[in-house]
C-alpha cells in the first residue's frame, strides 16, 4: 500500500502542500498501529496494514520533501 501510495498519491501532496498532508498521514500510520491493540483476525490485520501503508505512503515522502527544500543544492559552485 505504501508503494502504490507513493505512485498514486505524489501529485496530492504537490497540490495541496506537505505540511497540510503530515497530519492527516500521521493520523492514518497512528490509527493503522493502534488497530494492531484488537487484532483478532485476518480482516483486521489485512484493515491494519492498508492503513499504517496508506498513512507510511504520504508521510515520509513528505517528511523527505520538508527536510530538503531549502537546502542549497551540492551541485552548484557557490
Amino acid at each position: 500500500m505504501a508503494v502504490l501510495t507513493r505512485f498514486v498519491g505524489g501529485r496530492l501532496a504537490d497540490r495541496l502542500g506537505e505540511l497540510r498532508i503530515i497530519p492527516y498521514a500521521m493520523i492514518l500510520t497512528g490509527a493503522g498501529l493502534l488497530l494492531l491493540c484488537f487484532l483478532g483476525g485476518e480482516g483486521i490485520l489485512v484493515f491494519s496494514g492498508l492503513l499504517s501503508g496508506l498513512g507510511h505512503g504520504f508521510l515520509f515522502p513528505c517528511l523527505t520533501a520538508v527536510a530538503v527544500r531549502d537546502e542549497p543544492s551540492p551541485f552548484v559552485e557557490r
